[in-house]
């Protein structure tokens, strides 16, 4: 048995960090995934937010 990896991603810019989070949260529950890496438009280049299933 061999392991499966998927990987999904997505490009979303948002500015506002509370509806970054509950997109996150969405993607976890629509693509059954176990995190996401959010990154915040004004601060993409210095700072991600994970976001797990648990």
């Amino acid at each position: 048995m061999g392991l499966k990896v998927f990987l999904c991603l997505t490009k979303q810019p948002e500015t506002d960090i509370q509806i970054l989070l509950e997109k996150a949260d969405m993607a976890l529950k629509k693509y059954k995934i176990y995190m996401v890496v959010a990154k915040e438009l004004l601060t993409h280049k210095d700072e991600a937010v994970v976001v797990t299933s648990n």
